[in-house]
């Protein structure tokens, strides 16, 4: 399991405004295609369901595994 964050500024049509921020998702550790489609398939549903629109995404980043 890997985790990255992805850092964008959308319009939120729930709100009304534009918003600067992040989200985390956790998928599965595939080939390099397989993690690019299912991270992109899960944040384009999350920018679906949260309403944002204009969407310019700027960092998507991997988190560092801390081991336990």
């Amino acid at each position: 399991m890997r985790s990255f964050n992805i850092g964008y500024t959308a319009f939120n049509l729930q709100t009304d405004e534009y918003e600067k921020t992040e989200v985390q998702f956790d998928i599965s550790d595939e080939s390099f295609d397989m993690m690019f489609y299912e991270l992109w398939t899960l944040f384009r549903d999350y920018c679906e369901e949260c309403g944002l629109r204009s969407v310019d995404i700027k960092y998507v980043a991997e988190v560092p595994y801390e081991e336990e």
